[in-house]
């Protein structure tokens, strides 16, 4: 990719596995601006990551993937000049996968309806006044997907953890 135009911000994290809390090494961690190129890092033998020379500024999303395990994406984060933002743990597990049926009073099944996938629980330790500050008071859906005709909206990866999805026509 073509040169990084050099910053004095950094996020520093780890990546576990809620299972025994073991760390997960040498798994790539992205972080996406708006327009650009990502950064990239891998985490070392303890889970950790650092990525460094940020410029201040955002949105930044941080995307930690990988097979068969549900992605873990924290968009909305800005940086001020100089900060060092420490995003706690990470957990980064199986993925399964959730089916969600939407149905009305009556009628029974609801084609076509866009539902949205939010998480409240990827992050331990995390600083969400912060968070829902810069996301401007609103969580943010980690996954869409829309009903068939049976009313059916299929998730095929998602993390474990406590999931809301929220329905809307």
């Amino acid at each position: 990719g073509r040169a990084k135009r050099g910053g004095t911000a950094s996020i520093v994290g780890e990546v576990r596995r809620t299972k025994g809390r073991v760390p997960v090494a040498d798994q790539e961690v992205q972080l996406v601006p708006e327009r650009g190129d990502p950064w990239s890092v891998k985490t070392d033998a303890l889970g950790g990551f650092v990525l460094a020379e940020i410029p201040q500024g955002g949105p930044y999303e941080l995307r930690v993937a990988a097979a068969g395990c549900g992605t873990i994406r924290m968009p909305g984060i800005a940086l001020d000049r100089g900060e060092r933002r420490d995003l706690g743990t990470l957990y980064l597990d199986p993925s399964v996968k959730v089916t969600v049926e939407v149905r009305s009073g009556a009628d029974g099944a609801v084609p076509g309806a866009v539902v949205e996938a939010y998480t409240a629980s990827q992050v331990t330790g995390f600083d969400w006044s912060k968070a829902i500050a810069q996301m401007a008071q609103a969580p943010f859906a980690v996954a869409r997907a829309t009903t068939d005709a049976e009313g059916r909206a299929v998730f095929a990866e998602i993390a474990t953890g406590n999931w809301t999805f929220v329905a809307g026509k």
